[in-house]
């Protein structure tokens, strides 16, 4: 069986020229650099930083989903999920199992 080329790799056709931070809270980040873009025009690139999300689908024995019903302000909707949060630097499946405490009072067994 013949082999598949190796793609080749992307060039970064991008420059950092300089880099701050413009807000910050315990949630997130906001960097913002300025670069030299693709096309060699120079601008502004903002770029959130966060801990990464977890999410928990919890089943029960009858295999019904946990889901919660919460008010989404910017869609400005009421919206059915699955239990999700921060993971705030904690290892994912702690995290996952806080969310699903924190928003359902349920324990994963």
């Amino acid at each position: 069986m013949p082999s598949t080329p190796a793609k080749p790799k992307m060039k970064n056709n991008w420059k950092k020229l300089s880099s701050r931070t413009v807000f910050k809270n315990p949630y997130y980040q906001i960097r913002r650099d300025y670069v030299i873009k693709p096309n060699g025009t120079k601008g502004f690139y903002d770029v959130i930083i966060r801990h990464p999300s977890v999410f928990i689908v919890a089943v029960n024995k009858k295999r019904e989903a946990c889901l919660i019903e919460l008010y989404r302000y910017t869609n400005q909707i009421n919206s059915l999920e699955i239990p999700a949060g921060n993971s705030e630097g904690q290892p994912p499946l702690v995290a996952a199992k806080k969310e699903l405490l924190e928003e359902t009072g349920a324990v994963k067994q």
